[in-house]
């Protein structure tokens, strides 16, 4: 399950705060600071922690505006009290929480462009596409999301070497795609939006029945949507919906919404925190229940709150068999923000990056047999950020890149393993050194990879070689 990751928060909000349209929400240079989700903290004295700080760019995006009127309403969560043996347990009302509220039809633009082999690798850059949002497999074809000009374009392929601009999405003045899956034979996405510059974010699914060429568009109500994943239940989004405003603290909980189709989506449980407490899903995995890996701690700071800084967030993981009932938090020891994690066959892989804006290069690959112990796996002396992961048949392969503060001058790299003991190593032949993969697929003969470089090649880029490398 691929990153979505590089996302730059200051640029978004100096755009709202001048109410210049025309002001992009995300660079079209690489961005001077690493990677940063939409609800990713901006503070007026910058914390030590951004986990802290995350909760307060919660606040900062609902506090921006009132919510548009037309936008339905998430399902008020209830609690029971604690069941027989004394477990709490979290649940929620099951009522439909989203009907369709824009449909994007655009018409596949006539962009058709051809990748240059590079050794083992064919490097297709992609025009007008920035940084990449997100990557999937749909049957044998690919399907990529790049952001552009506040909205995403959409590009598929077939073989890894010729690229069809798709669709748009562009159904908020803002969208931010944060996960994308294939469902059925359609391809969901999943993130936040806002539709003009005073209005809070939404929880937003996107969904597409032809290849990402016309998208449909749900929003799941007030907050933000994460992750998605394929399971058992269905498709089940993870994320966090706002609490009650307060002038001082910003009040977020962690949610999960539920969908058979992708068209009906239901609110599922959400946390039933302590007083004085915030937290929210950044990830979601099926592993015999659902296991959601998130953050739950004390409310981060309003922009205009004098009171002392909070404690940072603590790192924990969460179970439930249906999405309804939960598990009380349970304590986790991964370190950093969830970039991508992926069940294998040897347990459950994740990817983290850094956890503080002072300390840029804690990224790491983790692998758990519970969700709640992680094990972080060794493969390399430090400076590389891990971002995408994604299994295939047994066969799990990774992709990362050097940091931006590190001082490596090396080309961004594959890692491929089917045990999580031994892991062969592939550098990205063609690349400007420094490029940023962020995301990896594989089909039965192809592994693609996409991702960005803005010094060289201009914009978003994929890569593409087969199966068999670094095996």
């Amino acid at each position: 399950m691929p990153d979505t990751t590089q996302r730059a928060i200051a640029d978004v909000l100096v755009a709202i705060e001048d109410a210049t349209p025309a002001a992009p929400a995300f660079p079209t240079r690489e961005p001077a600071t690493p990677r940063e989700p939409l609800w990713r903290p901006l503070t007026i004295a910058a914390a030590s922690f951004a986990a802290v700080v995350l909760f307060v760019g919660f606040g900062i995006l609902g506090l921006i505006g009132d919510r548009q009127a037309e936008a339905p309403h998430v399902a008020s969560p209830t609690t029971e009290s604690p069941s027989e043996d004394g477990t709490p347990t979290t649940v929620s009302e099951q009522a439909p929480v989203t009907t369709i509220t824009s449909i994007v039809a655009t018409t596949a633009a006539p962009v058709d462009v051809v990748g240059t082999v590079a050794g083992s690798w064919t490097i297709t850059p992609l025009p007008e596409s920035g940084q990449a949002m997100g990557l999937t497999r749909l049957d044998e074809e690919f399907v990529g999301l790049f952001y552009r000009d506040r909205g995403v374009e959409v590009w598929a392929s077939t073989d890894g070497s010729h690229w069809e601009h798709g669709g748009r999405i562009d159904s908020h003045e803002y969208v931010h795609v944060e996960e994308v899956v294939s469902f059925e034979g359609q391809t969901v996405a999943v993130g936040a939006a806002h539709s003009d510059d005073g209005a809070p974010s939404e929880a937003v699914v996107w969904k597409s029945s032809d290849g990402g060429r016309t998208w449909d568009t749900f929003v799941l109500g007030d907050g933000f949507a994460i992750d998605v994943a394929v399971t058992p239940l269905g498709l089940v989004a993870v994320g966090g919906v706002r609490g009650p405003e307060d002038p001082d603290v910003v009040i977020n909980h962690a949610a999960v919404w539920l969908s058979d189709d992708g068209e009906t989506w239901r609110q599922g449980g959400v946390a039933d925190d302590r007083d004085g407490e915030s937290s929210h899903v950044r990830a979601v995995v099926w592993d015999g229940e659902l296991k959601m890996l998130g953050f739950q701690g004390p409310h981060g700071l309003t922009e205009a709150s004098t009171r002392e800084e909070p404690a940072a967030p603590s790192s924990v993981t969460w179970t439930s068999p249906d999405g309804m009932e939960w598990s009380d938090a349970v304590p986790s020891n991964l370190e950093g923000f969830v970039a991508s994690v992926e069940p294998s066959p040897f347990g459950i892989v994740a990817t983290t990056y850094w956890s503080t804006r002072e300390v840029k290069d804690n990224s790491a690959v983790w692998i758990s047999a519970n969700g709640f112990e992680w094990n972080p796996v060794e493969l390399n002396a430090g400076g590389w950020e891990f971002t995408g992961v994604a299994e295939t048949d047994g066969t799990v392969r990774v992709v990362g890149f050097p940091t931006m503060v590190s001082e490596l001058d090396e080309l961004p790299r594959l890692w491929t393993t089917t045990d999580g003991l031994r892991w062969a190593e592939a550098e990205i032949e063609g690349l400007p050194s420094r490029s940023r993969v962020q995301h990896v697929e594989a089909s039965s003969n192809l592994v693609v990879l996409a991702g960005e470089e803005f010094e060289t090649i201009g914009g978003a880029f994929t890569a593409t070689a087969p199966i068999a490398l670094g095996e």
